[in-house]
């Protein structure tokens, strides 16, 4: 920075003006360019809920009645019930109550 144009090399250095400048726009870039800190966008909270998949009674589901593979499939529920991750956790169960088919399954 300098205060006279008649600096060592003038052309090189700003003016206070122009130093108030240069660093608004370094700072406008700062803020352009983020955080380190990666997360979802609230767009991407709401699609990721309504193409979640959760399982779902394939069958109707007595209460009692011990769960067997083919009675669940996971199907896009707007990530209401239970993770397709814990899919095998359902197998052999008893049913706590009766299910529809297309019904959601949740604990």
């Amino acid at each position: 920075m300098t205060l006279k144009r008649l600096a060592p090399d003038p052309d090189a250095s700003l003016n206070p003006a122009q130093l108030e400048e240069y660093v608004k726009t370094i700072r406008l870039v700062e803020s352009y360019m983020g955080t380190n800190i990666k997360a979802p966008t609230d767009d991407e909270i709401f699609t990721r809920k309504s193409l979640q998949k959760c399982l779902v009674a394939a069958v109707l589901i007595k209460k009692g009645e011990t769960i067997k593979e083919e009675m669940i499939v996971a199907k896009r529920t707007g990530g209401k019930g239970i993770s397709p991750l814990f899919y095998n956790d359902l197998i052999g169960k008893k049913a706590v109550r009766n299910f529809n088919k297309n019904e959601i399954i949740e604990r």
